[in-house]
């Protein structure tokens, strides 16, 4: 890390970077400071033709002071991939006042998580975490979680709650430690800011001659919170974010816009991003804010450095009433604004990260759905999640609205409830055209002249991006490109192809009509053939199109004749892998199915047998939905010895939602 000093119109900022971070990030914090769009902005001397370079690149140097100037001509700079339609609204947004300050914070909490990976800050994180006591800790706690990696997460929690950093009320005197009364704040001073800090609070003291004043600097830099060690939640998350990522945790960065911040941590073993408040010391109780404390949420954005995602979903069960208090930006605004972020993370990383992270991002979709039809069920929440606010003064606490509300001891509770089929179909709707359109050009170089796609066909491909947005237009070129790539190319390579296809079924005009005017042969019959492939990509892009194709409600009837086939095929190949993202992408597949087809029976073979053979969460969350769902058509079935066998296996799972769904079914 490095300080560059900015200055523009008389105004002078010094900000602490790295060299090697992207130079997109940085314009984000020059909007932040300087309130000048990101299209207006020439820093003078430097290269911003490309803003996927890194700072070095563009010739940013270690200590340099450069002249920030608006151009007096807007050109936009390059910006990462996003369709032409987003780029509308974002253009469209940007000039209001909100949207920037939005744009501000968004940019705050990005550099928050790029100072986390700094190398020489993690070497200081490492050096001040008791890892082989953690450890101790893990293996001899009696209640311990199942996987050892969760295990020590919360052991490092606990430990940083309870034994590293401090809460800060009112900041003790600095002579004396004494009481101290609020005697303002002011402005940093120049060594406080290169620590990142934009206000210091002065404190005055209660007892020492001449009441000295105490300046607590509410610094913004990971690194030096391992040096001072205390603060609020902000200060909490931050530094609790980088000790976190120096042991090799995947963590991000949870901003809510109701003023706080926790964590959220990617757990292998469930396969899917796990809410942590080192505040609070709380691991898994997503609902707290929402059920213990009272907050009216309404933005909950993760960051990482790998992507920005709206979360909110996950901390709430009263999705439209937050919607209803959701008003400082449009939505489709906001997507785009963390898409066209998330990309930009990408032109950074190997092939394999930007995959992982899509995938990532599809599951991560699929959750949020499933979170978004739960309401709130009082007896489903953790006793954790029930509790109001723990850090914080009491008076602090009843100042914010947090202190929360009991539940009333005597509230009936419900034994019995009537199971509801399923009615939300899952989708596959993640994508990155630049990494497809990459890869097929890859693999169309390398194949003979009879097989591979001329020009114009590959410019058919690139353009099926602006295609896809646009809503009163069929992308029928694009279909009978993909349908010779089907036909003409091997397992092995078709994969992007059939990805492609997968989005064009979520088109508004795709329907078995519009498919057939465009694709010659069968299309079902087409794809079938490749879930046979011993490639397991080729396989799971597979599973997913006919995931969306069950989502289609104009196209689902015509599968009708393959389910058998599609189950009998994806089934044990999924079941064989080590990767649970196959077992998730089948639930999923499952789920739809037995929305679209609840009276077929070889589901109740089916599902069954992929409930006794997995123990992933998510996944069987989405197969005691599609198992309600079926029994809800076929009541009768419930005898079946299979049927009763997955039963009883989902009435041992621990999970709340599933023994909610248990319940009810």
């Amino acid at each position: 890390m490095t300080t560059v000093t900015v200055a523009y119109e008389g105004k002078r900022h010094e900000f602490v970077v790295d060299l090697d971070s992207e130079l997109d990030i940085f314009l984000y914090q020059l909007l932040s400071v300087f309130d000048l769009e990101i299209e207006e902005q020439q820093i003078e001397g430097i290269d911003m033709s490309q803003v996927d370079y890194s700072l070095a690149q563009c010739g940013i140097k270690p200590n340099g002071v450069y002249t920030l100037k608006k151009r007096t001509k807007v050109q936009a700079p390059p910006t990462p991939v996003v369709s032409q339609q987003q780029r509308q609204q974002q253009q469209q947004h940007l000039i209001t006042p909100q949207a920037k300050q939005f744009q501000q914070r968004l940019a705050s909490n990005l550099q928050t998580v790029g100072a986390w990976e700094d190398a020489k800050s993690q070497q200081l994180a490492r050096s001040l975490i008791p890892l082989e006591l953690l450890k101790e800790r893990a293996r001899k706690n009696p209640s311990a979680l199942p996987d050892s990696k969760d295990e020590l997460f919360v052991q490092l929690l606990g430990w940083y709650k309870n034994e590293f950093f401090t809460w800060v009320n009112q900041c003790p005197c600095g002579h004396c430690n004494g009481a101290t009364d609020n005697a303002g704040a002011t402005h940093p001073d120049q060594t406080e800011r290169s620590f990142g800090a934009g206000i210091v609070e002065l404190y005055k003291c209660r007892t020492c001659p001449g009441q000295p004043i105490t300046r607590f600097p509410r610094y913004n830099h990971p690194a030096k919170l391992l040096e001072t060690r205390r603060g609020r939640c902000g200060e909490w998350a931050n530094a609790f974010g980088l000790l976190a990522r120096s042991i090799g945790f995947e963590v991000r960065h949870v901003a809510d816009w109701t003023d706080h911040v926790w964590t959220e941590v990617y757990s292998e073993a469930l396969g899917r991003w796990v809410h942590a408040d080192s505040c609070e010391n709380k691991w898994d109780t997503p609902l707290m804010y929402e059920a213990g404390w009272g907050k009216k949420l309404t933005y909950v954005i993760a960051f990482s450095v790998h992507s920005t995602v709206d979360v909110t979903r996950r901390y709430t069960r009263n999705l439209q009433e937050v919607l209803q208090r959701r008003s400082l930006v449009d939505e489709e605004w906001l997507k785009s604004q963390l898409a066209m972020i998330t990309q930009s993370r990408f032109s950074t990383v190997s092939d394999e990260i930007m995959f992982l992270t899509l995938h990532r991002l599809d599951e991560e979709e699929k959750e949020l759905s499933i979170a978004q039809s739960q309401s709130l069920n009082p007896n489903m929440l953790s006793v954790e999640e029930k509790e109001g606010r723990i850090s914080g003064s009491t008076e602090w606490k009843t100042q914010r609205g947090e202190m929360g509300e009991n539940l009333p001891e005597n509230e009936p509770k419900v034994t019995t409830k009537k199971f509801i089929p399923a009615k939300q179909r899952m989708v596959s709707d993640t994508i990155n055209f630049p990494a497809l359109q990459k890869k097929l050009v890859s693999i169309n170089d390398g194949l003979g002249d009879d097989v591979k796609l001329n020009s114009d066909e590959l410019n058919i491909i690139f353009s099926l991006e602006t295609e896809l947005t646009k809503p009163n237009e069929f992308p029928h070129r694009g279909v009978t490109v993909i349908e010779k790539i089907l036909s003409k190319w091997t397992a092995e390579n078709a994969f992007p192809a059939i990805d492609l296809l997968k989005m064009i079924l979520l088109h508004p005009l795709a329907s078995e009509q519009a498919l057939a005017s465009s694709f010659g042969s069968n299309i079902w019959e087409s794809v079938l053939k490749f879930l046979s492939s011993s490639n397991p990509s080729t396989v799971l892009v597979s599973v997913r199109f006919f995931l969306n194709a069950t989502s289609n409600v104009k196209i689902a009837p015509s599968l009708k004749p393959y389910v058998l086939e599609i189950v009998e095929t994806a089934t044990p190949f999924c079941l064989a892998q080590t990767n649970v993202a196959f077992v998730k992408t089948l639930s999923y597949l499952l789920l739809n199915l037995s929305i679209a087809f609840p009276s077929n029976t070889f589901l109740f073979e089916a599902l069954p047998k992929v409930i006794e053979s997995t123990e992933d969460s998510t996944s069987l969350l989405n197969l005691a939905l599609a198992l309600g769902t079926i029994l809800s058509a076929s009541p009768a079935q419930r005898e079946r010895k299979e049927v009763k066998a997955a039963l009883e296996k989902l009435s041992r799972n621990s999970t709340e939602a599933i023994q909610d769904v248990f319940v009810e079914i």
